[in-house]
């Protein structure tokens, strides 16, 4: 109807969004109607058909997206588990590069109830290490709302994202919270994030994503940093941006952390003329993201080797 009070889906989103123990509820509920559900298959079949608006092609994958299904249900290695933990990761970094590109971080916790707010500085990043998105971002202390951030990660910690969208890489992580320094540039906004897709171990491309403080727009970079006409879920900006001044040290550390996998994108952060570390991604979208123009789907999936 175009009654403005009408209840439906978007009303009710909007409602359980501003309620965090409805929202925490939602989230859990989701999770045990996931679960019901044992065939990983049909599930991904269907999030892609909902997401792509085609069948999903693991027979003869040609697309990117339909290559990183195929290694969803055909590649398995006990090293992309480590790499997709946010704390252990840490460690493999630490081994693989020789420069020190890993973040502050102040604290580990196996509980929620372990984490002492007052001893926390005024700023600070808390993520899960077993999911992706589960962040909480504080930029003044004073400001927070501890009680919803804890009920939040509380709620996080019971949580097994691999239900989400059967990405097996997270379905056997300990989950812990980690506490690390916020990241942010001289002049206080978000620092640009580079993305880079390797393909086989190497290099290809760099997705960018900045202007975090009003509304995150995203940009593609081939590897000798032209802009290209792609976009997904973002707008493009307007702008050009400068190469990285340490744009060659990222593409040896992608080089150095992507040389064991088919395919991973690793996230860098280049702060104050230091490349900082992010964290490696193997399905990104959960291999469902809708390329503009769409031909880069075959594009991109040309340089994926399986």
């Amino acid at each position: 109807s175009g009654d403005p009070g009408c209840w439906n889906m978007t009303n009710i989103n909007q409602i359980i969004r501003s309620h965090p123990a409805l929202h925490n509820m939602r989230l859990l509920l989701r999770q045990h109607i996931h679960k019901l559900i044992k065939d990983d298959e049909y599930i991904v079949r269907r999030e892609f058909r909902m997401k792509i608006g085609r069948e999903m092609n693991i027979v003869s994958p040609q697309t990117f997206n339909d290559k990183l299904q195929w290694l969803r249900f055909n590649w398995y290695d006990e090293l992309a588990i480590l790499c997709s933990d946010k704390y252990l990761v840490r460690e493999h970094v630490s081994n693989t590069i020789e420069v020190d590109i890993l973040n502050e971080l102040y604290g580990v916790y196996a509980s929620v109830d372990d984490i002492d707010i007052h001893e926390l500085p005024d700023a600070f990043v808390l993520k899960a290490n077993h999911g992706s998105g589960w962040n909480i971002i504080c930029t003044e202390k004073p400001a927070l709302n501890w009680k919803v951030a804890r009920s939040r990660l509380k709620t996080w910690m019971k949580m097994n994202y691999y239900w989400e969208h059967r990405e097996w890489q997270y379905r056997d992580i300990q989950p812990k919270i980690l506490c690390e320094k916020l990241l942010s540039e001289p002049d206080g906004t978000p620092p640009i994030e580079y993305k880079i897709f390797c393909f086989n171990g190497e290099p290809r491309f760099t997705y960018v994503c900045l202007e975090r403080e009003t509304e995150l727009k995203a940009d593609y970079y081939d590897i000798d940093w032209n802009k290209q006409p792609i976009r997904k879920h973002y707008e493009m900006s307007n702008r050009v941006l400068p190469k990285p001044h340490n744009y060659e040290l990222m593409l040896d550390i992608s080089r150095k952390l992507a040389e064991p996998f088919p395919f991973v994108r690793v996230d860098l952060y280049e702060i104050d003329n230091r490349v900082i570390f992010s964290e490696l991604t193997f399905s990104p979208g959960n291999g469902m993201d809708e390329l503009i123009p769409e031909k880069y789907d075959w594009i991109i999936g040309d340089l994926l080797e399986i």
